[in-house]
Formats: C-alpha cells, structure tokens, sequence
C-alpha cells in the first residue's frame, strides 16, 4: 500500500528540509526546523522495527511476569491478548510494563536484578532508541 507510513515521513522531512533552506527564515526558525528534521529522520529510521519489538517485549515482559508470580503476595493480572493491531500491541505493551512497575516493590533482590535485566535488554532492541541516521549532504 502506498504511501507507506515510511514514504510519507520522507516525504513531510523533504518539506520541513526544504523551508529550513530558506535564506529569509530566522535562526530559531531555521534550528527548529532542522531539529523536527532530525526527529522524522529517526521516526522514519525505526518506524518498520516497531511493531515487531513490541511484540516481542510483550512476549518477554508477560513470560517474566508469570515467572515473577511466585513472589507476588498476590498475582498480576495480565489481559487476554487482543488483535494485532499496532494500536493493540501498543497498549498491551503500556499495561505489561505498568504491571512491571507495580511488581517491583514486592520483590526480592534477586527478581529486582531480573527485572532490571529485562528492561536493559528491551532499552536495547528499542529501535526508538538508536540515533537517527545523519541527513544527506
């Protein structure tokens, strides 16, 4: 399907770059303008790896909560999966690691460290996280 998300990014980057060019714009103008470029450069760079991250965190995030149960006074509730939508995917992700953080405070040291280890590792893979590329000359 086209436009793709990833074609129209480029192609809302190539109009802000376009006026960021031109000579009559502030200063200020002309640096936010370049600084919304630099943030659509890396939406645009990790917009593909999203969704399929998500799905994977929220594979790992409920695997940990349901080995983090034992530990629980009482045990998290997780939701049923819904449909894959990026939407879906998207809030699941948002109440997997609300869970997460309401669990901390009843763990010991040693789940504490998994934890911790969990959401290193998704900082990591996060393609939201990684610098955007640098625009072309």
């Amino acid at each position: 399907m086209h436009p793709t998300a990833e074609e129209q990014l480029a192609g809302v980057r190539r109009l802000l770059e376009a006026v960021a060019a031109d000579e009559d714009l502030s200063t200020a103008s002309a640096a936010r303008l370049t600084d919304a470029g630099r943030i659509l450069r890396r939406l645009q760079a990790s917009w593909a790896g999203v969704a399929p991250f998500l799905a994977a965190d929220n594979d790992a995030s409920a695997g940990l909560l349901a080995q983090l149960a034992p530990h629980m006074p009482v045990a998290a509730e997780e939701p049923e999966p819904e449909p894959d939508s990026a939407e879906d995917v998207d809030q699941r992700n948002r109440r997997l690691r609300g869970l997460l953080a309401e669990t901390i405070p009843h763990l010991d040291e040693d789940a504490r460290r998994r934890v911790a280890r969990h959401l290193r590792h998704r900082l990591d893979r996060d393609p939201t996280q990684r610098r955007a590329p640098r625009s072309a000359p």
